[in-house]
């Protein structure tokens, strides 16, 4: 949210941020309180967490997470999976997985950091997105599918 008050009011009205979670989560309350309070309510919508993951994923441009800690995050792997470019926390192996897209990595601690990786999809041609959300799902085809689990756990076993 700090990152989002980075931006000018035009870079601002570009975004559409779903935010999807359940009121159980505290960041969420104080997240709600930060938009109100500093009138993003038209850049953010707040949604409970949702079963329908793979649609919501489609329908969205980019997919994000910004988090200080995570093994290997499903939000990141569907989006992937979906060919979506990602925007991302620099922590547990993103770096790695991403690595391709490494611009769009960013540290979480740091709002200029967010702020630069959003400018960058911001200004990005949509063949520029659909060249880096494709290079996601080749990632994503060759590390998640069946067989390449199956096969990394039978080395790990034998």
């Amino acid at each position: 949210l700090a990152a989002l008050l980075l931006l000018n009011e035009t870079e601002r009205s570009r975004l559409n941020i779903e935010w999807y979670g359940d009121e159980v989560d505290t960041s969420l309350q104080e997240a709600k309180k930060i938009v109100e309070t500093n009138h993003l309510d038209n850049v953010i919508s707040f949604f409970p967490a949702s079963i329908e993951i793979i649609r919501k994923t489609q329908q969205a441009d980019v997919v994000c997470l910004f988090s200080f800690y995570e093994g290997l995050p499903n939000t990141v792997c569907e989006g992937m999976a979906c060919g979506k470019p990602i925007i991302s926390s620099a922590v547990s192996d993103l770096p790695e997985l991403l690595k391709h897209q490494n611009k769009l990595l960013c540290n979480p601690s740091d709002p200029r950091s967010i702020r630069d990786a959003i400018l960058l999809v911001l200004n990005s041609s949509n063949k520029e997105l659909i060249k880096i959300g494709r290079q996601n799902r080749i990632v994503a085809e060759n590390n998640f599918n069946k067989e390449t689990i199956i096969t990394q756990y039978l080395r790990l076993l034998c």
